[in-house]
């Protein structure tokens, strides 16, 4: 019932959620692990519920927010960041609060000036509102603080004179004084750092609001436009801690907030669409820009990990992100480096495609060098980063290709999708940025940046050839293959869309496919399992027909790359014995269309060269809903459907019985829109009478010969008609019928027909191989008796 909570209480809540368990304590409790234990998992549940319960009591009392933050900063500022992250509703209901937004811009500001303690805290803080769908207004001058922070904590300058001082005090180790200034200077310089990252993840918050994302960007390229004079920010930074000189946050600022008024700024000092662009030439921005970007990727290198748990140590500057974000009795949740690959990325997102920034060759040299080592940078910001890397080279698609090759990009990408990392990622919990979906989403966004130059338009044949030389050097299938095999379903598709081009792009990439183990049992469940998305499958169908279509005759070779194993590889016996008959039932009675066409023409290029697959297929029960395809709704999935009904009955009548109930809509698909699908399906039904009489009377009883003579006269005068497109069908209409005609049951029925004078039309058309066939049906006619 009172207004506020006593501080008693506040002190109390605070304690309990912001506890930070030593580091050899959990170093013991994870028993020398890489990952947490049991017991530090419990604690971190259980210090994640009570956050959410507080914030189920706070939701009702947010109007006493802006009183409780002035009067009990160090402790409310803490608890409230972790109850924020908890409990969505209340960061909506502070966010909507604006006395409470106004008390928060007012405290960063001051605890800016004064490198107070919860500064840390309270940009985490109002990160997570941003994060959380919050849309804030933002004074001119805290963007500025934001800015200065970020360039105290990442300047070059200011970071050479703090290493000059640290390595002159280490040099006289039996000075105490010289010792303590050591350490106290490393301290000061990992809150700064520290400090910048907290900032930076703000910055990339707002540059993602419509209201402040412009006024953000400006305000950064202002500040790293070297408009600042550098000695003089580094002498500022040495005395204060965070200020850098030049700020628009000037001391005389930041007064006291009148009571009641919560630090209200004026109106007159918000960010508005209107105001004027700033005086900085284009040229100098893109300066500003390449240099901010060049700092922040300097930044991410340098950054050793934020906490080694398995020796129970604190690396370097993550002691002030732990420090000032508490642990909620378990891990913490940031890094230090994700503030940086935050930012980083929302530059590359709010840049244009072309950008001129983007040709400065130091940017990525720069970016391959971050990614020299993504296990040393948290899950987040290795996501981030690699997602930074995608955006750009989409921006500048035509020349991706020569930015990849000529800067070691490409290695690099390939090493993010390496088991090892992906397993990293994925082990790491998900209240630390980590988890299942973080690594698939590093897997889709490293083989989206590896897509790019295969699908640009402008980059050179050459530059072309020079990547793909690349990539089948350092084994890019194979990678590709493990990386599917360890994310989950859903998080596949990227992969093997890029598996896919590979490979029906090159042979070489189709024989590395089979030599690194993608006929292998687990990689073809992996690949064509049920809960895979339809893109996902499609391409994955499309690699597995492309190497049973290349298998040869009899399926006795595949496809070697030069200078690799020359060895002879039974592709469809490989095939046959990873079981992947098995799997056909199911893709051919997939909901998606896409997914039953290419499975249909799957089953055609496992029975294109063999007899091999009959049974197995027959066995797996795929044979019904191949059928039924025939007569599928979607064109494509009736055209393969008969190529595939045409090739299990080519090459002996074991599957007659089974395919027999096709004849209908083989027939009815003789009169279809598409002239691929009508030659199939001619091809199949001259295919069910090829090798035995067996299904003679479902032929006759369907009028299959009189429907195949009527196809064959009507593509016969389309082709006399100097269509060319329709003489495939002609074709394969007389050499089906011939077939058929093959039967003395048969050639009896046709005889008593007018067929031979629609032949003799036929005879007429200046084709050899149609002429050839018209007499190979009038010879087996004239011997009817």
């Amino acid at each position: 019932t009172e207004p506020t909570w006593p501080d008693a209480t506040l002190d109390v809540a605070a304690a309990e959620v912001t506890t930070q368990l030593t580091i050899p304590a959990r170093a013991a409790m994870s028993e020398g692990s890489e990952g947490p234990s049991a017991s530090v998992d419990s604690l971190c549940s259980a210090g994640w519920h009570l956050c959410g319960s507080i914030g189920q009591l706070l939701v009702g009392r947010v109007h006493c927010f802006a009183e409780w933050l002035q009067r009990e900063a160090e402790a409310s500022v803490p608890l409230l960041l972790h109850v924020v992250r908890a409990h969505a509703p209340l960061a909506a209901a502070v966010a909507t609060r604006a006395g409470c937004v106004r008390t928060i811009w007012y405290m960063l500001r001051a605890a800016v000036a004064n490198n107070t303690a919860i500064l840390i805290p309270l940009l985490l803080l109002v990160q997570t509102l941003i994060e959380r769908g919050a849309e804030v207004e933002a004074p001119k001058n805290v963007l500025e603080c934001i800015a200065d922070v970020i360039s105290a904590g990442i300047d070059a300058d200011v970071r050479e004179k703090r290493s000059a001082f640290c390595s002159r005090a280490h040099s006289s180790p039996d000075d105490v004084a010289s010792v303590e200034h050591f350490r106290s200077a490393k301290e000061s310089e990992d809150t700064l750092v520290a400090s910048a990252s907290a900032a930076a993840g703000v910055a990339a918050q707002l540059l993602r609001s419509k209201q402040l994302g412009d006024a953000m960007q400006r305000v950064l390229l202002q500040q790293f436009s070297g408009c600042v004079d550098s000695a003089k920010a580094a002498a500022s930074v040495s005395e204060r801690g965070i200020m850098c000189a030049g700020s628009g946050c000037a001391g005389g600022e930041l007064t006291t907030a009148p009571a009641g008024t919560a630090g209200e700024v004026s109106s007159a000092t918000r960010i508005s669409g209107d105001e004027s662009k700033s005086d900085a030439t284009a040229d100098s921005c893109d300066r500003a820009q390449v240099r901010l970007i060049l700092l922040l990727l300097r930044k991410l290198r340098v950054l050793t990990p934020a906490i080694e748990y398995a020796h129970g140590k604190v690396s370097g500057c993550s002691t002030g992100i732990l420090a000032g974000e508490g642990g909620c009795f378990g891990w913490p949740v940031t890094r230090t480096s994700d503030g940086f690959a935050s930012l980083l990325l929302r530059l590359f997102l709010r840049m244009l495609p072309g950008a001129r920034a983007l040709a400065d060759e130091s940017v990525w040299t720069g970016l391959a060098s971050a990614l020299d080592t993504p296990l040393q940078l948290s899950a987040t910001s290795t996501l981030l980063l690699t997602r930074a890397v995608c955006e750009a080279l989409t921006k500048c698609a035509a020349q991706s290709a020569s930015h990849m090759l000529r800067a070691g990009l490409l290695p690099k990408l390939v090493g993010l999708i390496k088991s090892e990392v992906l397993w990293a990622l994925a082990s790491t919990p998900t209240t630390r940025g980590g988890g299942a979906s973080t690594a698939g989403a590093t897997l889709r966004f490293a083989c989206l940046s590896l897509f790019v130059p295969l699908r640009s338009e402008g980059s050179s044949s050459q530059l072309l050839i020079d990547l793909q030389m690349r990539l089948f050097a350092c084994g890019c299938v194979g990678t590709l293959l493990s990386a599917a095999r360890q994310v989950t379903p859903s998080h596949r598709e990227v992969a093997v869309s890029l598996l896919a081009r590979l490979v029906l792009g090159s042979p070489n990439f189709a024989a590395q496919f089979a030599q690194q183990g993608g006929l292998a049992q687990t990689s073809v469940h992996t690949l064509l399992a049920s809960a895979c998305t339809p893109i996902s499958l499609t391409s994955a169908l499309l690699v597995y027909c492309q190497i049973a279509r290349a298998a040869g005759a009899g399926g006795s070779s595949a496809p070697c790359a030069k200078g690799g194993d020359q060895r002879d590889t039974n592709v469809l016996q490989s095939l046959r014995d990873a079981q992947i008959s098995l799997l056909l039932p199911a893709l051919l009675a997939h909901t998606d269309a896409g997914v039953r066409a290419k499975a249909c023409s799957l089953v055609g290029n496992l029975c294109r060269h063999s007899t091999e697959f009959y049974v197995p297929i027959a066995i797996s029960g795929a044979l019904l809903p191949l059928v039924e395809c025939c007569s599928d709704s979607d064109p494509s999935a009736r055209k393969f459907a008969c190529f595939a009904v045409g090739n299990a009955a080519f090459h002996s009548n074991e599957l007659y019985s089974h395919l027999h109930p096709s004849i209908p809509a083989l027939v009815q698909c003789l009169s279809d829109g598409d002239s691929k699908t009508r030659a199939n399906a001619a091809g199949a039904l001259g295919n069910l009478a090829r090798n035995s009489s067996e299904l003679l009377a479902p032929l006759l009883m369907y009028r299959a010969p009189g429907s195949l003579l009527l196809l064959a006269v009507r593509a016969g005068r389309a082709a006399a008609a100097a269509d060319n497109a329709t003489l495939a069908e002609v074709r394969v209409a007389l050499f089906a019928l011939g077939n058929i005609a093959s039967h003395e049951m048969v050639r009896a029925e046709l005889a008593a027909s007018d067929v031979q004078r629609e032949l003799s039309l036929l005879n007429a058309l200046e084709d050899a191989v149609t002429r050839r066939y018209v007499t190979r049906i009038l010879q087996k006619l004239s011997s009817v008796q």
